[in-house]
């Protein structure tokens, strides 16, 4: 039996052999044995964390609280469980950037433009989980060889002396375009000269 058991008015708690003096149909004295195994209900306090919803017993929770549940032990008894249970919540967001060439997010560099998904861990311990929109805008180049006759201005610089020059422009897209631009500047003889009855100027 569990816990207890009353026989004839009596109750009884633990095992044993007891004996109750009773009195038969007859009139007679009646000697009744009792031979008693007292088995134990157990209890239990559980108390838990939870991302979203838990599973306990075969019992889905998927709010904070205290639960009981009334289950059998290995004795075959009933065992009370409490659950203290707190629900944490997992978390979702979406970021919509546009960079030049690639994004760092998180530590996870992007260099094409597409949707993505972060999984990551909140505040709370539990998922966090982050949608990428991303467009990834390409930085141009290009180079040009130039011979000018004279100082000339380009993209609004003036261009004075041979060499190499280097200008960072925005194309269309919004991200840089860089421009190379090897130059030779000519200097120009002006200079002529009186040959033969006609004026020559300088090769």
């Amino acid at each position: 039996l569990c816990d207890s058991i009353v026989a004839n008015g009596v109750w009884y708690y633990r095992s044993g052999t007891y004996f109750q003096k009773l009195t038969n149909a007859a009139g007679c004295d009646s000697l009744l044995t009792l031979n008693l195994t007292v088995l134990k209900s157990t209890s239990g306090l559980l108390s838990l964390d939870a991302c979203d919803s838990v599973t306990i017993n075969r019992q889905r929770f998927y709010s904070s609280g205290t639960y009981h549940q009334v289950l059998t032990n290995v004795a075959g008894c009933d065992s009370f469980l409490t659950i203290e249970l707190r629900i944490l919540y997992s978390t979702r967001a979406t970021l919509v950037d546009t960079a030049c060439d690639s994004l760092v997010v998180n530590g996870q560099a992007y260099f094409r433009s597409g949707n993505y998904v972060q999984v990551l861990q909140n505040s709370v311990g539990c998922d966090s989980v982050l949608s990428l929109e991303l467009s990834i805008l390409i930085s141009t180049g290009d180079s040009l060889a130039l011979t000018l006759c004279e100082p000339t201005e380009i993209n609004g610089e003036l261009i004075d002396s041979s060499g190499t020059w280097v200008r960072v422009l925005q194309n269309v897209a919004g991200c840089d375009s860089v421009l190379v631009l090897e130059v030779l500047l000519v200097e120009i003889d002006t200079s002529v000269q009186y040959e033969g009855g006609a004026l020559r100027a300088q090769d």
